[in-house]
Formats: structure tokens, C-alpha cells, sequence
């Protein structure tokens, strides 16, 4: 399977003790969600932040699976030279890099896992977010202002529309334009809503899952599923935070992955 090369930023120190972190943002996403984290962890580590195939500045590529998007980080890291790596993954970025530890362990020093479980969602979890962005008048639209008030009827939480709005961008023919690559998103969504992982997967290491309190993405019933697959993990949760645990409760988050749980 052909890869893409993945744009990247890179923060902290170059010189550490321990592996570099590698973080894949969620689905919408980019390396612009992580930013903030990156240069608290980069205070200590070297931080990559890596865009995912038709995300951020990224290239736009198909197909949208994970078995891409993993030949996508696997290539990454052997292009710049990364070896034992402590790899985090958010959302869609959780399972791609779930399925990474699964197929390449021995590129790995640990996994993180924020909000997300070996499992498969619904379709709905999105169906709200990609009707706002596929109805957007862009051709039309005078300012981000009219965007924001066109897709709040959709996306009643202000902040998470803030997040869908990032993706927004100046057309240089005039107007604004999507830097995702819509339509492939929105045609894999199927496939994105699955379980990345097969029934015989197994991830030996070191292996950490962040829950939100407030979120619904890491259920109780989910435990017994994550040891089946990663029998060395443990689940925290941060009672107060959302889908993202890494905004909401920033610096709780911060002081997790630094205890090395």
C-alpha cells in the first residue's frame, strides 16, 4: 500500500533520557489540537505532531483506512529515523495507533490511548458534525462569522464548532474552502467507525487509556475488551473532562502521561 508523506511539527528537546513522542490527532483534527500539550511535553521529551492523510496540511490521498494511515506513521518514522517511540493517538488517532502497537511492537516504548476503545461506534457520532461542513455555502461565504452561524444550528456546542471550524480556510480564488479532504472523509466513514483491530491482535507493552468523565467514547464494558487486546494496560479517567481530555483538563492530563502510568 502506497503512503503519503505526513506533514509533521516538531517541538522540545532533541536530547532524552526516553523515546520521542509521536501524537495522531482525531478525526477533523490536526496537529494544531495539540499544540499546547506538545510544548508542555516537549519541556522534557521531543514531541512529533503528525497531520493525518486528508487532514491539516497533509496530503489528500485514498483510501481513508486504517491499514493507510498506519503504513502512513510506519513511513513517517522510518523516514526520520524514529525508533522506540512512545506513540499517543486521540480519537481516530487512538485506534489508528492502537493498530500500529499491534502490527509494529517493536517500534514502540509505550501507547497512550485517549478517549477511544477497540471497539466499533456508530456513525452517528459524526453524521451532525460532516451535514454542517457538506451544506457550508463556501463559495459564497463573506467571513468566518457567517460560517460560525450557519453551522450552529448543527453543532450546538460553541467549542466544538470552534474545533470543525479550524479546518476553514481562505480560498486563494476567493472564498473559503475545507482543508480536510471532505469528501473522502465523509465516504469513509463507514470504515472509520469500525474496529481497526482483528480478534487475534495483541499489543505486549506498556499501555495507558485516558478516559473522559464526561464522555461516553470508554464505557465500563470496555474493560474487559482493552486487556483482551492490550493485557499490560490500565484505563485512568479525569472525571471532569470531555472528549478531550488533553484540552479539558490540561494540566491533569499532562501529569498523567508524565507519571508514566
Amino acid at each position: 500500500m502506497l503512503s503519503v508523506p505526513l506533514n509533521a511539527q516538531h517541538v522540545g528537546v532533541e536530547d532524552s533520557s526516553q523515546g520521542p513522542w509521536v501524537i495522531l490527532h482525531g478525526l477533523l483534527g490536526s496537529s494544531r489540537n495539540w499544540g499546547s500539550c506538545a510544548k508542555k511535553l516537549g519541556v522534557a521529551a521531543s514531541v512529533w505532531l503528525l497531520d493525518m492523510r486528508n487532514h491539516g496540511a497533509s496530503p489528500h490521498a485514498s483510501p481513508s483506512t486504517y491499514a493507510a494511515m498506519v503504513e502512513d506513521v510506519r513511513c513517517f518514522l522510518e523516514v526520520k529515523g524514529l525508533h522506540k517511540v512512545r506513540l499517543m493517538g486521540h480519537s481516530m488517532g487512538g485506534k489508528v495507533a492502537m493498530a500500529f502497537a499491534c502490527q509494529c511492537p517493536e517500534s514502540l516504548e509505550r501507547l497512550v490511548i485517549v478517549d477511544i476503545a477497540p471497539k466499533a461506534y456508530a456513525e452517528v457520532h459524526y453524521a451532525k458534525e460532516f451535514k454542517a461542513m457538506a451544506t457550508l455555502p463556501l463559495s459564497m461565504l463573506s467571513s468566518r462569522k457567517v460560517a460560525e452561524a450557519h453551522m450552529a444550528p448543527f453543532v450546538e456546542d460553541a467549542a466544538h464548532l470552534q474545533f470543525l471550524l479550524t479546518n476553514l480556510v481562505r480560498n486563494p480564488a476567493g472564498g473559503f474552502c475545507w482543508q480536510i479532504n471532505l469528501p473522502a472523509l465523509t465516504a469513509a466513514l463507514p470504515h472509520l467507525a469500525t474496529n481497526p483491530l482483528q480478534p487475534s491482535d495483541r499489543y505486549l507493552g506498556p499501555t495507558l487509556f485516558i478516559r473522559g468523565g464526561r464522555s461516553h467514547f470508554i464505557d465500563a464494558g470496555d474493560a474487559a475488551l482493552i486487556k483482551q487486546y492490550f493485557p499490560q494496560s490500565s484505563i485512568v479517567t479525569l472525571s471532569t473532562a470531555g472528549h478531550n481530555p488533553h484540552v479539558d483538563s490540561s494540566d491533569d492530563f499532562i501529569a498523567l502521561i508524565n507519571q508514566g502510568v
